[in-house]
């Protein structure tokens, strides 16, 4: 699994060959309205998020990994999805503010 860690200093993304982490901007989400599905273990899931005053299902869970920001070593849960738009989203859950964020930025999906 690939890390990704979020600085709110360094607003460069890069890729170290020897960690294989990339930093993110945490200017680059922003925040949004998620109905979420607890499962069994507790972990949300998103079923449906508000965007620009727009509902949006969610189709299809593409993708998920955890990001960990540097600076204080908080969590996100982020989901690659494809929305009732028929576009691909990417939307994180911040584990310590217990909020859901959009991005606004489409960084690459971890490999």
């Amino acid at each position: 699994m690939r890390i990704i860690i979020l600085s709110r200093i360094n607003t460069n993304a890069y890729d170290s060959r020897s960690s294989n982490v990339t930093c993110v901007n945490r200017m680059d989400y922003e925040k949004i309205e998620v109905w979420a599905y607890s499962g069994y273990r507790g972990q949300e899931s998103p079923r449906i998020f508000f965007l620009k005053g727009k509902r949006i299902e969610v189709l299809k869970i593409i993708d998920h990994w955890i990001e960990e920001r540097r600076a204080d070593k908080g969590r996100y849960r982020c989901f690659r999805v494809r929305g009732s738009d028929w576009k691909t989203h990417v939307i994180c859950y911040d584990e310590e503010e217990m909020e859901w964020l959009y991005s606004k930025d489409k960084f690459p999906m971890p490999s």
